[in-house]
């Protein structure tokens, strides 16, 4: 899971809130990598989060875009991760999973 945006203290709260067998990666909302550099991240994961209503540039946010992407809007780390989850379990429930 690659959770991308907010600021430096969501990044360093969020990890150990979530179940320790999940790979979690915490991206910097605020600076621009190589499409390239994020293709092989995005790759590598089952889901990525922006952090829609945080840190988050759009230049950012449009490089992660994708079909593994789920964007939130809420404000809080337990309101975003509430909608994430439940956009989630949404897009597998109409993917039959």
């Amino acid at each position: 899971m690659i959770i991308v945006g907010g600021s430096a203290d969501i990044r360093q709260q969020v990890p150990p809130l979530l179940d320790q067998d999940l790979d979690v990666r915490m991206v910097d909302g605020t600076v621009a990598r190589p499409g390239r550099d994020v293709q092989r991240e995005v790759d590598g994961a089952d889901v990525v989060i922006l952090l829609g209503s945080t840190e988050l540039n759009h230049t950012v946010s449009a490089t992660w875009a994708g079909p593994k992407m789920v964007a939130t809007n809420s404000r809080g780390i337990s309101a975003f991760l509430a909608e994430a989850a439940e956009k989630i379990r949404a897009r597998a429930t109409r993917a039959g999973h």
